[in-house]
């Protein structure tokens, strides 16, 4: 897979600070303060919940002293219908257990396991698509080859592709898999890198006669990557590309409530049964070939604790190269035949409640801090860096979301999920001639706000 000769070649990389802006709101992040500003006399009958005085709606338009940032708040605020807690936990590894769970779920109780040597049926399918590409080069078939310019070069190169379709086997050679993990070769410039990073990879042929694969990756040192994935047809799924939003209610008999319970069911048989769904939508996962896609409802999970869930962000910390604190979420796309695709990252053991009942700042006062920092948070339109042209951002807000956030616990392994205010939307970037959208999904956090203390948590860092 890509992912391993990616990881394979990776530098070391280091952790990058981005300082909070100076403003006196503020705080200092140090978790036992706030653990102590948590502590509550809330009696039984009343949550700390019920005494934010949360409205319904929030709306707002603000602008950065710049004038380059637009802030354009409308926005449902969910609240939980109980007490948020504060939990302590464990960023863990995937192990062997983890592996034959899933498969035994996902594959069934008699997986046909293969060696990796693709059969003449997979050969044969690539040389008519590569043929059919030369024929409408002009319409798009250029873009299915990567290494040829012109026709004439990708005919040449059907040699090749007949080769290998002579030399294959009739069926895919079944094997007995073996579950244990590697060492990930890990390099610099100068040279090999020790670590414990480690991974698992097993292939498979689906029922419906597709090539899929079952993948750990425990890479905490080396990119902060700790996933499980299962992908029905790994040799057509590129994962760098998932989720590109789409109408697919023509395409897919399956109706997105029933994909959302099939999910649901998918995550109870895990045994993660106090997972619970955040958000899902359609999207199209996409195909190696040109204009060939896979259109899927994607339904994204997250732990929930009594009432109070995780929120999902799409901006979660654990993002490649960056830290090595990814917030817990199991990713499920489902289409007509099933699940098509599973990812699993971030996964934490439980230790302890450390407050059931968090004592919480009122809502007026979260607002004031949002309204103060937001406009100073990441703000690269109002200081651009040497050379980057000029811009304009809006800031487009649509929900505003109090769950549970995962941030570092200090000078210590553990983290802690604590309260926190996302507000949650998408960006409209607008340069010369262009306006572009980022974060479609629309559950990106422009500002996380810890809801017992005030301070500002920087999800890409964890803290």
């Amino acid at each position: 897979m890509k992912r391993i000769i990616i990881l394979c070649l990776l530098l070391a990389l280091f952790v990058a600070c981005v300082p909070t802006p100076e403003d006196e709101i503020v705080i200092g992040k140090n978790t036992q303060t706030m653990l102590a500003a948590a502590e509550s006399d809330a009696s039984a009958e009343e949550t700390n919940v019920h005494k934010m005085q949360v409205p319904d709606r929030y709306q707002c338009e603000l602008l950065s002293a710049g004038g380059n940032v637009t802030v354009s708040v409308d926005a449902t605020i969910f609240v939980p219908n109980g007490p948020l807690p504060i939990v302590r936990v464990l960023p863990r590894d995937f192990t062997e257990a983890d592996a034959q769970n899933f498969i035994s779920v996902l594959l069934g109780s008699d997986p046909y396991y293969y060696d990796g040597v693709y059969p003449k049926s997979y050969w044969r399918e690539r040389l008519d698509a590569a043929i059919d590409a030369i024929d409408h080069w002009d319409e798009g078939g250029m873009n299915y080859f990567n290494e040829y310019d012109t026709p004439e070069e990708a005919r040449e190169g059907l040699e090749k592709l007949n080769r290998y379709l002579n030399e294959a086997p009739d069926e895919p050679v079944r094997v007995e898999p073996d579950f244990s993990f590697e060492t990930v070769r890990a390099y610099n410039s100068e040279g090999p890198i020790e670590t414990t990073d480690n991974y698992m990879s097993v292939r498979f042929v689906d029922p419906s006669q597709s090539f899929g694969q079952f993948h750990i990756m425990n890479a905490r040192e080396i990119s902060g990557i700790v996933d499980l994935e299962y992908f029905r047809d790994a040799e057509k799924t590129n994962p760098n590309f998932f989720d590109a939003l789409s109408d697919v209610t023509k395409v897919l008999k399956i109706t997105q409530s029933e994909a959302e319970a099939k999910a649901k069911a998918v995550a109870d048989a895990l045994g993660m049964t106090d997972f619970v769904l955040s958000k899902s939508y359609g999207a199209n996962a996409y195909y190696n070939g040109p204009n060939d896609y896979a259109p899927v409802w994607t339904c994204i999970l997250t732990r929930t604790f009594g009432a109070a869930p995780t929120t999902y962000t799409s901006n979660n910390a654990g993002s490649m190269f960056n830290t090595d604190l990814q917030s817990e979420t199991l990713y499920i796309d489902i289409d007509d035949t099933g699940v098509y695709y599973l990812r699993y990252e971030g996964p934490l053991d439980i230790l302890e409640t450390v407050n059931a009942d968090a004592k919480l700042l009122p809502f007026s006062e979260i607002q004031s801090i949002f309204e103060r920092m937001v406009v100073l948070k990441d703000n690269k339109a109002d200081h651009p860096e040497e050379g980057e042209v000029s811009h304009s951002d809006r800031y487009v807000i649509s929900e505003v979301r109090l769950g549970l956030a995962l941030v570092r616990e200090q000078d210590k392994d553990t983290a802690l999920l604590v309260p926190a205010w996302d507000f949650l939307g998408y960006l409209e970037s607008t340069y010369p001639g262009n306006t572009f959208t980022s974060y479609n999904d629309g559950f990106y956090s422009f500002l996380t706000i810890n809801a017992i203390d005030g301070s500002i948590i920087d999800r890409s860092l964890g803290y």
